[in-house]
């Protein structure tokens, strides 16, 4: 007799999972210096996205890279209304533009990452860095939000 397949994760978990993956990448920033949150905030992101299509995928690592770049880049609603002369009014949603486009540096790679995976059978560990590279490099950004920007704290972990 086989065992069971193990159960996913409902939607509510993922959902979780992806905001607990917000929660230690903004906390992993330089300001907050808890860069090794960094490293921990992957396994929650993965967990995420486990066992679902590249579509589904995709709106999971969209939701966890749109409130990322919005949390982590909350100052730029600060800097619309007191550079550019933006009430709050417009700045929220230029802002929540800003990171719906950023956060597809979130989308891609999960996407990537769950086809990549049913397609060759190749392990996650492989398959991630690999994938989150590939989306660091060909998307363009408005602001450097790379990976490594929470290790600069931590310059062994570039310099390795």
């Amino acid at each position: 007799m086989t065992a069971p397949a193990p159960k996913l994760p409902g939607a509510l978990a993922r959902v979780v999972a992806a905001l607990l993956c917000t929660c230690c990448m903004v906390l992993s920033s330089p300001d907050a210096d808890l860069w090794w949150l960094c490293f921990v905030g992957w396994v929650p992101w993965l967990y995420a996205i486990e066992g679902l299509q590249p579509r589904h995928a995709f709106w999971v690592g969209w939701l966890t890279g749109t409130v990322t770049v919005f949390w982590g880049f909350i100052w730029l609603t600060q800097l619309l209304m007191r550079f550019a002369g933006f009430g709050p009014v417009a700045a929220y949603p230029v802002h929540l533009l800003f990171a719906l486009f950023q956060g597809l540096q979130w989308a891609l790679p999960a996407a990537l990452i769950v086809w990549a995976r049913r397609r060759t059978g190749r392990d996650v560990l492989l398959i991630a860095p690999l994938a989150w590279t590939a989306g660091e490099a060909l998307l363009p950004h408005v602001f450097p939000s790379y990976m490594a920007l929470g290790w600069c704290r931590a310059p062994l972990w570039l310099q390795t």
